[in-house]
């Protein structure tokens, strides 16, 4: 006879000769007994007698994978590193074409400059503008 017991932290007449299974979020026991022992353990409160093929189910489920087994994905790490901080990864320097002058003349390009110091650029004298070409 095959029997499914709905709490395995009851007493059932001192009988404790199932085999635990996490079935959703609850423990059950699943048994096989002899049919004298079997008529005697379905008196009880929270013993019920299965088909083969629910008992077929509970064996593959108590054979199989655990029910509450999940697989997290996983995520290559640096041990000395902290898993929790952000990291900037470096960038590569970029090399440079020409090597920059060290006089600071080569820095400034001057177009003009007029005789009090002030810079001329593209007929734009004193904040006004040139009118050359208009009459």
């Amino acid at each position: 006879m095959k029997l499914k017991f709905l709490n395995i932290n009851l007493d059932y007449d001192g009988f404790d000769d199932f085999h635990p299974l996490l079935l959703g979020s609850s423990w059950i026991g699943i048994a096989e007994v002899d049919d004298a022992t079997g008529k005697k353990l379905l008196k009880l409160r929270g013993v019920e007698e299965v088909t083969d093929e629910v008992w077929d189910w509970f064996k593959k489920k108590q054979g199989g994978e655990e029910i509450a087994y999940r697989k997290f994905s996983t995520i290559r790490q640096e041990p000395a590193k902290n898993p929790v901080a952000d990291y900037a990864e470096p960038t590569p320097a970029v090399p440079a074409t020409e090597s920059p002058s060290d006089d600071p003349k080569d820095l400034v390009k001057v177009i003009d400059v007029d005789e009090k110091g002030s810079l001329l650029a593209k007929g734009i004298t004193d904040g006004k503008k040139s009118k050359k070409g208009k009459k």
